[in-house]
């Protein structure tokens, strides 16, 4: 299986393959382009986060709660409910995750990928494509590139 260093690489090439389908579409600001390299990075990893023993696990939850940290304060100076959202379903994802969740389950599905970006769709939607293509890229160097299935759903919480 891929270790950390090939997914990282892994996330690298979708966001530079996302980048040039976007760069057809649209111009980008450098801010989201460089952005959209640290989130497509960041999204390589992010389905190993259901295993303890994973750099990507212990890394992923200390940015959740930093994410959770950083929206609760914009909740309280902008009072914008979408951001007190990102922090009440942070904090619902660590308690899932860390009681109910089995590693290669229900995480490795590209609708947890579409999931996972939508987040992200709030601040931009090119910051989602670029989520959404890192995580993709996960499941694919795993060959783990599959649907959620209703009739696996024991198996793969």
């Amino acid at each position: 299986m891929p270790n950390n260093k090939t997914h990282v690489v892994g996330g690298i090439v979708s966001f530079v393959v996302m980048f040039l389908i976007l760069s057809q579409i649209t111009s980008l600001a450098f801010p989201i382009i460089f952005i959209g390299l640290i989130v497509a990075i960041i999204y390589s990893l992010l389905p190993d986060i259901d295993t303890d023993v994973s750099t990507a696990n212990n890394v992923m939850e200390k940015l959740l709660v930093a994410i959770g940290l950083i929206s609760s304060i914009y909740y309280y100076f902008f009072s914008d409910p979408i951001a007190l959202l990102v922090v009440i379903f942070i904090f619902i994802w660590l308690f899932f995750l860390k009681v109910l969740v089995k590693h290669r389950g229900i995480i490795h599905t590209i609708e947890a990928g579409a999931v996972f970006s939508l987040l992200l769709l709030y601040y931009s939607p090119w910051l989602f494509w670029f989520a959404f293509a890192g995580f993709l890229s996960h499941l694919l160097l795993d060959g783990e590139l599959k649907s959620f299935s209703w009739k696996e759903i024991k198996k793969r919480l």
